[in-house]
Protein backbone atom coordinates (compact mmCIF):
# COMPACT_ATOMS: atom_id res chain seq x y z
CA UNK A 1 0.00 0.00 0.00
CA UNK A 2 2.82 2.43 0.85
CA UNK A 3 4.53 1.78 -2.48
CA UNK A 4 1.30 2.56 -4.34
CA UNK A 5 0.86 5.78 -2.39
CA UNK A 6 4.43 6.89 -3.06
CA UNK A 7 4.13 6.00 -6.76
CA UNK A 8 0.88 8.00 -7.05
CA UNK A 9 2.49 10.98 -5.36
CA UNK A 10 5.50 10.87 -7.69
CA UNK A 11 3.22 10.86 -10.74
CA UNK A 12 1.24 13.82 -9.41
CA UNK A 13 4.18 16.10 -8.46
CA UNK A 14 5.41 16.94 -12.01
CA UNK A 15 1.86 17.81 -13.07
CA UNK A 16 1.45 20.07 -10.02
CA UNK A 17 4.79 21.77 -10.70
CA UNK A 18 3.81 22.46 -14.33
CA UNK A 19 0.47 23.91 -13.25
CA UNK A 20 2.36 26.38 -11.04
CA UNK A 21 4.60 27.46 -13.94
CA UNK A 22 1.94 29.89 -15.20
CA UNK A 23 4.60 32.23 -16.57
CA UNK A 24 6.03 29.81 -19.19
CA UNK A 25 5.17 30.71 -22.77
CA UNK A 26 4.95 33.82 -24.93
CA UNK A 27 3.52 37.08 -23.61
CA UNK A 28 2.59 40.18 -25.61
CA UNK A 29 2.79 43.73 -24.25
CA UNK A 30 -0.66 45.16 -24.92
CA UNK A 31 -0.99 48.43 -22.99
CA UNK A 32 0.77 50.68 -20.48
CA UNK A 33 -0.24 52.22 -17.16
CA UNK A 34 1.53 54.82 -15.04
CA UNK A 35 0.53 54.19 -11.41
CA UNK A 36 3.17 56.62 -10.12
CA UNK A 37 6.10 58.73 -11.37
CA UNK A 38 7.61 57.47 -14.62
CA UNK A 39 10.74 58.34 -16.56
CA UNK A 40 9.15 56.98 -19.74
CA UNK A 41 7.13 59.14 -22.13
CA UNK A 42 4.00 57.96 -23.91
CA UNK A 43 5.95 57.96 -27.18
CA UNK A 44 8.68 55.72 -25.73
CA UNK A 45 6.09 53.39 -24.19
CA UNK A 46 4.29 53.06 -27.52
CA UNK A 47 7.40 51.47 -29.04
CA UNK A 48 7.03 48.53 -26.63
CA UNK A 49 3.36 47.77 -27.37
CA UNK A 50 2.97 44.65 -29.51
CA UNK A 51 6.39 43.26 -28.63
CA UNK A 52 6.72 39.76 -27.20
CA UNK A 53 8.57 38.19 -24.29
CA UNK A 54 9.10 34.44 -24.10
CA UNK A 55 9.71 32.57 -20.83
CA UNK A 56 10.94 29.04 -21.49
CA UNK A 57 12.26 26.28 -19.26
CA UNK A 58 15.79 26.69 -20.64
CA UNK A 59 15.85 30.27 -21.93
CA UNK A 60 14.24 33.69 -21.70
CA UNK A 61 13.86 36.08 -24.63
CA UNK A 62 13.08 39.53 -23.35
CA UNK A 63 12.60 42.67 -25.42
CA UNK A 64 16.30 43.46 -25.86
CA UNK A 65 17.91 40.73 -23.77
CA UNK A 66 18.11 36.94 -23.76
CA UNK A 67 19.57 34.43 -21.35
CA UNK A 68 20.01 30.70 -21.00
CA UNK A 69 19.21 28.63 -17.93
CA UNK A 70 17.04 31.18 -16.14
CA UNK A 71 16.08 30.68 -12.52
CA UNK A 72 12.43 31.46 -11.81
CA UNK A 73 11.36 32.44 -8.31
CA UNK A 74 7.80 33.20 -7.31
CA UNK A 75 6.65 34.87 -4.13
CA UNK A 76 3.24 35.80 -2.78
CA UNK A 77 3.13 39.18 -1.05
CA UNK A 78 0.29 40.90 0.74
CA UNK A 79 -1.34 43.95 -0.80
CA UNK A 80 0.11 46.00 2.08
CA UNK A 81 3.65 44.76 1.48
CA UNK A 82 3.24 45.46 -2.24
CA UNK A 83 2.14 49.02 -1.46
CA UNK A 84 5.13 49.50 0.85
CA UNK A 85 7.60 48.19 -1.75
CA UNK A 86 6.18 49.80 -4.88
CA UNK A 87 4.55 52.92 -3.37
CA UNK A 88 1.26 52.38 -5.17
CA UNK A 89 -1.70 50.04 -4.51
CA UNK A 90 -2.47 46.92 -6.52
CA UNK A 91 -5.80 48.49 -7.47
CA UNK A 92 -3.83 50.92 -9.70
CA UNK A 93 -3.16 47.88 -11.91
CA UNK A 94 -6.74 46.62 -11.55
CA UNK A 95 -5.58 43.77 -9.30
CA UNK A 96 -7.94 43.04 -6.43
CA UNK A 97 -7.47 40.79 -3.46
CA UNK A 98 -5.37 40.68 -0.34
CA UNK A 99 -2.21 39.33 -2.01
CA UNK A 100 -0.43 39.02 -5.33
CA UNK A 101 2.11 36.62 -6.84
CA UNK A 102 5.38 38.08 -8.10
CA UNK A 103 7.84 36.40 -10.46
CA UNK A 104 11.55 37.19 -10.45
CA UNK A 105 13.76 35.87 -13.25
CA UNK A 106 17.47 35.48 -12.56
CA UNK A 107 19.82 35.34 -15.51
CA UNK A 108 23.47 34.42 -15.11
CA UNK A 109 24.50 37.61 -16.88
CA UNK A 110 22.87 39.74 -14.21
CA UNK A 111 21.77 43.12 -15.42
CA UNK A 112 18.40 44.77 -15.59
CA UNK A 113 15.89 44.42 -18.41
CA UNK A 114 12.13 44.74 -18.87
CA UNK A 115 10.49 41.40 -18.12
CA UNK A 116 12.81 40.14 -15.38
CA UNK A 117 9.99 40.67 -12.91
CA UNK A 118 6.28 40.06 -13.42
CA UNK A 119 3.28 40.97 -11.31
CA UNK A 120 0.65 38.26 -11.87
CA UNK A 121 -2.88 39.53 -12.37
CA UNK A 122 -4.37 36.15 -13.36
CA UNK A 123 -3.33 33.02 -15.28
CA UNK A 124 -3.06 34.89 -18.61
CA UNK A 125 -2.43 38.51 -17.59
CA UNK A 126 0.35 40.28 -15.73
CA UNK A 127 2.46 43.43 -15.60
CA UNK A 128 6.12 44.16 -16.19
CA UNK A 129 7.70 47.47 -15.28
CA UNK A 130 10.30 49.58 -17.01
CA UNK A 131 11.28 53.12 -16.04
CA UNK A 132 8.10 53.53 -13.99
CA UNK A 133 5.78 52.41 -16.78
CA UNK A 134 3.81 49.21 -16.13
CA UNK A 135 3.09 47.22 -19.27
CA UNK A 136 0.17 44.84 -19.22
CA UNK A 137 1.19 41.53 -20.76
CA UNK A 138 -1.14 38.81 -21.96
CA UNK A 139 -0.33 35.19 -22.70
CA UNK A 140 -0.51 34.25 -26.37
Amino acid sequence: MHAYLIWSLLLWLPAAAEANEWYLGSWELIEVKYPHISAMTDEEAATYIGRTIHYGKNSVNLIDHACSNPIYKTEVVTAGDFLTGSRFPLESLEIGGSSVELLKVECGSGGHAPGLSVIKKDAITGYISWDGAYFQITKR
